[in-house]
């Protein structure tokens, strides 16, 4: 069973609005976090957001599984 785009568009929508909150709440500690990141050896930032990348695919996937969507 293939997904609606409007759900995939939501769930895009969905993170921008959280990574807004981010810079709304607290721009201060995430320009601190967006300094700390720039000073760490590309590979360590690489090895971070892949690992992250899977986290996220991992958490959609269970939640659409127990959905009954996937």
């Amino acid at each position: 069973m293939s997904l609606p785009i409007a759900f995939v568009i939501a769930a895009f929508g969905f993170a921008l609005v959280l990574e807004g909150l981010v810079w709304a709440i607290a721009p201060d500690m995430a320009r601190r976090m967006a300094q700390l990141i720039g000073e760490q050896p590309k590979e360590r930032v690489q090895a971070v957001a892949f690992a992250v990348c899977a986290l996220g695919f991992v958490i959609a996937y269970l939640a659409l599984r127990s959905a009954g969507l996937r």
